[in-house]
């Protein structure tokens, strides 16, 4: 998970001009809009083709955001619960160890082509038209240890660093602009 934290909110709110408390539910509202930003950042470029490619949308569905107001400020959070995500954020080298399982392979059983047409997808073969041709043997697959390196593929850190300058940049003007509404109405 990424997080953006204003700590200490109390603190940090005199230090700004003696920022009024009563202002953060705005404050937080700008928090949100920005986090949505990020998350959009995320699932429209980086896992869209830019970082990674689409396979199945698991992990660009995943892209969520919190945003929350605690005793020690207002806290983003942008991520996923993902199991595979952190191996593509930051890379893996090592060995995994793939349990046992059963592999269902499928060959087009054709008699004009010879016999043996060739391996074809699970899907073709439950299709109607490979149905009466298909064959679909299962066969099992030991356990092994799989030698994996996976170079790293940063999409939330690497949105964060690009848009981080313009996140700033808002909250600070977002900042400015409720001290002076703010003053404005007193």
């Amino acid at each position: 998970m990424i997080s953006v934290r204003i700590e200490n909110a109390e603190k940090v709110a005199l230090r700004i001009e003696g920022f009024p408390l009563r202002l953060l539910p705005d404050l937080k509202k700008e928090v949100s809009r920005l986090a949505s930003g990020l998350v959009r950042e995320i699932v429209q470029n980086k896992l869209s083709g830019q970082v990674l490619k689409v396979k199945t949308g698991r992990l660009r569905r995943s892209i969520h955001q919190e945003v929350e107001e605690t005793a020690d400020g207002i806290a983003a959070t942008v991520g996923t619960n993902v199991p595979y995500a952190a191996v593509h954020e930051y890379g893996f080298t090592g060995d995994v160890d793939v349990p046992e399982y059963s592999r269902r392979n499928a060959y087009n059983a054709n008699k004009k082509s010879g016999g043996y047409g060739g391996r074809i997808t699970l899907k073709q073969a439950l299709s109607a038209r490979h149905s009466a041709t298909a064959l679909v043997e299962t066969s099992a697959v030991k356990a092994h240890v799989l030698k994996m390196k996976m170079p790293e593929r940063s999409y939330l850190r690497s949105a964060l660093k690009e848009q981080g300058p313009a996140i700033l940049a808002a909250l600070e003007k977002e900042v400015a602009r409720l001290i002076a509404e703010d003053r404005g109405a007193m």
